[in-house]
Protein backbone atom coordinates (compact mmCIF):
# COMPACT_ATOMS: atom_id res chain seq x y z
CA UNK A 1 0.00 0.00 0.00
CA UNK A 2 1.00 3.35 -0.79
CA UNK A 3 -0.02 6.51 0.90
CA UNK A 4 0.16 10.10 -0.42
CA UNK A 5 0.06 12.35 3.07
CA UNK A 6 -1.43 15.77 1.98
CA UNK A 7 -0.64 16.79 5.30
CA UNK A 8 3.22 16.60 5.97
CA UNK A 9 3.72 16.35 1.61
CA UNK A 10 5.52 12.69 1.78
CA UNK A 11 4.55 9.38 0.14
CA UNK A 12 4.78 6.23 2.21
CA UNK A 13 4.86 2.73 1.62
CA UNK A 14 3.03 0.22 4.20
CA UNK A 15 4.27 -3.25 3.36
CA UNK A 16 2.69 -6.48 4.41
CA UNK A 17 4.56 -6.80 7.70
CA UNK A 18 3.09 -3.58 8.67
CA UNK A 19 6.50 -1.13 9.46
CA UNK A 20 5.57 1.95 7.43
CA UNK A 21 8.62 4.36 5.51
CA UNK A 22 8.95 7.46 4.05
CA UNK A 23 9.69 6.90 0.51
CA UNK A 24 9.88 10.57 -0.88
CA UNK A 25 9.54 13.84 0.08
CA UNK A 26 9.12 17.67 -0.30
CA UNK A 27 5.98 17.83 -2.09
CA UNK A 28 3.56 20.33 -2.21
CA UNK A 29 0.41 18.53 -1.18
CA UNK A 30 0.20 15.15 -3.39
CA UNK A 31 -3.19 14.15 -3.44
CA UNK A 32 -2.89 10.81 -6.03
CA UNK A 33 -0.48 8.31 -6.36
CA UNK A 34 -0.36 5.63 -9.72
CA UNK A 35 1.59 2.96 -10.53
CA UNK A 36 2.64 3.45 -14.53
CA UNK A 37 2.73 0.59 -16.72
CA UNK A 38 6.53 1.19 -17.03
CA UNK A 39 6.44 -0.01 -13.22
CA UNK A 40 7.13 3.80 -11.82
CA UNK A 41 5.31 5.76 -9.11
CA UNK A 42 3.57 8.65 -10.25
CA UNK A 43 2.32 11.72 -8.18
CA UNK A 44 0.03 14.02 -8.57
CA UNK A 45 2.07 16.96 -6.67
CA UNK A 46 -1.42 19.18 -6.34
CA UNK A 47 -0.41 22.65 -5.30
CA UNK A 48 2.81 22.65 -7.10
CA UNK A 49 0.97 22.14 -10.49
CA UNK A 50 3.33 18.91 -11.31
CA UNK A 51 3.02 15.91 -12.14
CA UNK A 52 6.31 13.97 -10.61
CA UNK A 53 7.96 10.77 -11.04
CA UNK A 54 9.27 8.64 -7.99
CA UNK A 55 12.07 6.25 -8.20
CA UNK A 56 12.49 3.04 -6.36
CA UNK A 57 14.98 4.64 -4.34
CA UNK A 58 13.08 7.74 -3.51
CA UNK A 59 14.50 10.47 -6.59
CA UNK A 60 12.19 12.90 -7.60
CA UNK A 61 11.78 13.93 -11.57
CA UNK A 62 9.44 16.66 -12.80
CA UNK A 63 7.51 15.41 -15.67
CA UNK A 64 5.15 17.84 -16.42
CA UNK A 65 4.59 21.44 -14.62
CA UNK A 66 2.24 23.93 -15.18
CA UNK A 67 -1.45 21.67 -14.61
CA UNK A 68 -3.89 23.90 -12.95
CA UNK A 69 -4.39 22.02 -9.70
CA UNK A 70 -4.08 18.22 -10.46
CA UNK A 71 -5.47 15.92 -7.81
CA UNK A 72 -6.06 12.24 -9.91
CA UNK A 73 -4.60 10.16 -12.33
CA UNK A 74 -4.81 7.19 -14.28
CA UNK A 75 -3.81 5.56 -17.02
CA UNK A 76 -5.16 3.77 -19.91
CA UNK A 77 -4.66 0.52 -21.81
CA UNK A 78 -2.06 2.16 -24.41
CA UNK A 79 -0.62 4.05 -21.97
CA UNK A 80 -1.86 7.61 -22.02
CA UNK A 81 -2.16 9.03 -18.65
CA UNK A 82 -4.65 11.26 -17.86
CA UNK A 83 -4.83 14.14 -15.04
CA UNK A 84 -8.07 15.15 -13.20
CA UNK A 85 -7.59 19.28 -12.54
CA UNK A 86 -9.57 20.99 -10.28
CA UNK A 87 -10.19 23.43 -13.02
CA UNK A 88 -12.81 21.64 -14.08
CA UNK A 89 -10.09 20.20 -17.07
CA UNK A 90 -9.02 16.56 -17.55
CA UNK A 91 -5.37 16.57 -18.82
CA UNK A 92 -3.88 13.95 -21.10
CA UNK A 93 -0.65 12.92 -21.47
CA UNK A 94 0.61 10.47 -24.96
CA UNK A 95 3.01 7.93 -24.34
CA UNK A 96 5.06 10.16 -25.70
CA UNK A 97 4.52 12.67 -23.58
CA UNK A 98 2.48 15.01 -25.72
CA UNK A 99 0.20 17.10 -23.53
CA UNK A 100 -3.43 18.63 -24.43
CA UNK A 101 -6.71 19.34 -22.37
CA UNK A 102 -9.71 16.72 -24.28
CA UNK A 103 -12.46 18.10 -21.34
CA UNK A 104 -13.15 20.84 -19.69
CA UNK A 105 -16.53 20.10 -18.91
CA UNK A 106 -16.76 19.50 -15.61
CA UNK A 107 -17.51 21.42 -12.31
CA UNK A 108 -14.38 20.14 -9.81
CA UNK A 109 -13.11 16.80 -10.75
CA UNK A 110 -12.07 15.23 -7.55
CA UNK A 111 -9.41 12.51 -7.11
CA UNK A 112 -11.67 9.76 -8.52
CA UNK A 113 -10.18 9.17 -11.73
CA UNK A 114 -9.88 5.28 -12.97
CA UNK A 115 -8.92 3.99 -16.51
CA UNK A 116 -11.90 2.03 -18.67
CA UNK A 117 -10.42 0.97 -21.86
CA UNK A 118 -9.20 3.64 -23.79
CA UNK A 119 -11.60 5.82 -21.68
CA UNK A 120 -11.44 7.51 -18.00
CA UNK A 121 -14.49 7.80 -15.68
CA UNK A 122 -14.68 11.12 -13.51
CA UNK A 123 -16.05 11.82 -10.55
CA UNK A 124 -17.13 15.41 -10.68
CA UNK A 125 -17.66 16.60 -6.91
CA UNK A 126 -18.50 20.46 -7.80
CA UNK A 127 -21.88 18.61 -9.54
CA UNK A 128 -23.29 14.69 -9.18
CA UNK A 129 -22.23 12.68 -11.90
CA UNK A 130 -19.59 10.24 -12.69
CA UNK A 131 -18.25 11.41 -16.68
CA UNK A 132 -17.08 9.06 -19.09
CA UNK A 133 -14.43 11.39 -21.02
CA UNK A 134 -13.04 10.15 -24.07
CA UNK A 135 -9.79 10.91 -25.65
CA UNK A 136 -11.50 13.03 -28.52
CA UNK A 137 -13.10 14.94 -25.46
CA UNK A 138 -16.24 13.74 -25.90
CA UNK A 139 -18.16 13.48 -21.85
CA UNK A 140 -20.87 10.92 -21.56
CA UNK A 141 -22.37 11.30 -17.87
CA UNK A 142 -22.69 7.52 -16.76
CA UNK A 143 -24.42 8.20 -13.36
CA UNK A 144 -26.25 11.34 -12.15
CA UNK A 145 -27.89 12.37 -8.92
CA UNK A 146 -25.41 12.04 -6.82
CA UNK A 147 -24.70 14.56 -3.64
CA UNK A 148 -21.03 15.42 -4.08
CA UNK A 149 -19.46 12.50 -5.37
CA UNK A 150 -15.88 12.37 -4.29
CA UNK A 151 -14.33 8.72 -5.31
CA UNK A 152 -14.76 5.99 -6.89
CA UNK A 153 -13.64 2.68 -7.71
CA UNK A 154 -14.41 -0.90 -9.25
CA UNK A 155 -15.26 -3.41 -7.36
CA UNK A 156 -13.66 -7.28 -8.44
CA UNK A 157 -16.84 -8.11 -10.69
CA UNK A 158 -16.65 -5.10 -12.61
CA UNK A 159 -19.11 -2.62 -11.15
CA UNK A 160 -18.66 1.25 -9.85
CA UNK A 161 -18.28 1.87 -5.90
CA UNK A 162 -18.99 6.04 -6.00
CA UNK A 163 -18.37 7.82 -2.76
CA UNK A 164 -19.86 10.94 -1.81
CA UNK A 165 -19.55 13.86 0.88
CA UNK A 166 -22.92 15.77 0.52
CA UNK A 167 -24.41 12.52 2.50
CA UNK A 168 -21.75 10.48 3.61
CA UNK A 169 -22.89 7.29 1.81
CA UNK A 170 -21.32 4.91 -1.03
CA UNK A 171 -23.29 3.54 -3.70
CA UNK A 172 -22.87 0.69 -6.10
CA UNK A 173 -24.37 1.02 -10.17
CA UNK A 174 -23.71 -1.17 -12.67
CA UNK A 175 -22.26 0.63 -15.98
CA UNK A 176 -21.53 -0.45 -19.00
Amino acid sequence: LYIASYGDGAIYALPPNGQIRKIASGFASPTALLWTKDKYLLVANRNAGELVKVDPDGRKEVLHRNLATPVGLAQTEDGTIFVNCFNGGIDMITPSGQRSTPSRGLNTPGVGLVADGQDVLAVDYGGTTVTRVTKQGRATTVVNGLRSPVGWARTPDGRLLVGTWGDNAAYIFDIK
